[in-house]
This record gives structure tokens, sequence and C-alpha cells, in this order.
């Protein structure tokens, strides 16, 4: 059974160890414990049979926030733990009353768009040549969390 929870200091090990299986620029253990430790970031751990299989963070801007990381072992790929990562992000979202979440995504990346655009998140704008090892652009994407609400007169 996969579960998702906040993630712990005794998991930056492993998580530092799948962001390096995953991407080619990976965060170093410090950006890790600088998150957790961060009262302005969203940090979840998916686990299954007790081992960390993906993880996703979430940093807080005032009233936005950014999607800054979410990955899954490639052997847990397609499984639906990256969609209950991105639901998990946006409760944390949520809960921190943000208006928006944005997000930078590999424009040849197809599942992981498929996946933010099925939880409403849109194209935005693009960032050319933001990606190196291989460079590509990266699509710039958003999701409205909260609106401004104004009170109608009846």
């Amino acid at each position: 059974m996969i579960t998702v929870r906040k993630a712990r200091e005794e998991d930056i090990i492993a998580v530092t160890e799948l962001e390096r299986q995953c991407f080619s620029r990976p965060w170093s253990y410090q950006s890790f414990v600088f998150e957790l430790q961060s009262g302005d970031s969203w940090f979840s751990v998916a686990l299954m049979d007790g081992e960390i299989i993906g993880f996703a963070v979430l940093h807080r801007f005032v009233d936005e926030g950014e999607l800054f990381n979410i990955a899954v072992s490639e052997k847990m790929r397609g499984r639906g733990v990256g969609d209950r990562l991105l639901c998990d992000i946006i409760e944390g979202a949520k809960k921190h009353e943000l208006k928006k979440i944005f997000l930078e995504v590999r424009k040849t990346n197809e599942p992981a768009k498929s996946l933010y655009k099925k939880h409403g998140f849109e194209v935005c704008g693009l960032r050319r040549n933001y990606y190196d090892d291989p460079k590509e652009d990266a699509i710039i994407m958003e999701k409205r969390v909260f609106e401004d609400r104004k009170e109608e007169n009846p």
C-alpha cells in the first residue's frame, strides 16, 4: 500500500538518493534539509513497505507557491504515486491559503504535463533553455488554488 506523509529528517538520505536517480542536476542533501526546516515549505514523501518511492516539495512565497520538485522512482512510475503526491501538494497549498501554484516542466515531459493538466494546471509561459543536460525549454504552468472572493450584493 502506498502512503503519503510529511517528510522527516530521517527521510533526507533516501530522498537525496532518489533525486540523484531521477534528475541530471540533482539537489544537494543540504537543499532538502533547508526545505524540511523551512516554515514556508510543504515537503511530502510517498512510501511503500517503508521505502521512499517518491517525494514533492512546494515552497510558499507570500500567497503563491512553487512546486520546486516532484519525483517518483522509475520502478513505481505509472502507478499513481505522482498523482497522490500532487494531490497532497495541492492540499498543502490550500492549508497555506495560497492563491496559485506555479511549476516548470521539461517541454518534452508528456507524462508530467498530462498529470499537471489533470489537476487543473494550465500553461502560462515558457523559459527558453531552462534545463541543462540535455538543454531544453521549460513550460511554466500554474494552477489557481483560491480566487480573491468578493462579497456579492444581493
